[in-house]
């Protein structure tokens, strides 16, 4: 039997990053090979109602880079995802224009989608929040 293997290239143009230790790639490859850790004590009003209070937390104000309307409508991850693809953009030094929308593919990965809604933690801090 033979299996026939579609190989296609992907080209990997420009890099972002929002981490545990640090939002640029610069700072991030620093961290981590000066042995850093991003794990910290948190320090959100609700940690008290936590079991644990530690955790690996990216430091991201979406107020630094989009406006209050923008980020209003986005919920946390999406804002990541938005600002990391906006930033990879740049670093490839590409310049966007209607011609390549269509074209164009901007993947990102996340160690996390809107874990809010399915995490038991975070859906009883809410109802204690009511």
């Amino acid at each position: 039997m033979s299996i026939s293997l579609n190989r296609r290239r992907v080209v990997i143009t420009g890099l972002s990053v929002v981490s545990p230790l640090g939002n640029t790639i610069a700072d991030l490859t620093h961290n981590i090979f000066s042995g850093v850790s991003g794990i910290k004590l948190l320090d959100a009003e609700f940690v008290d109602k936590l079991d644990c209070k530690i955790a690996a937390q990216a430091h991201f104000d979406p107020a630094d880079h989009f406006s209050k309307h923008t980020y209003g409508m986005l919920d946390r991850t999406s804002q990541m995802a938005l600002h990391t693809s906006i930033e990879a953009i740049k670093d490839a030094s590409l310049e966007i224009t209607d011609q390549h929308t269509a074209a164009g593919q901007c993947g990102t990965g996340s160690d996390c989608t809107s874990w809010q809604h399915h995490n038991p933690q975070w859906q009883r801090i809410q109802r204690c929040q009511r």
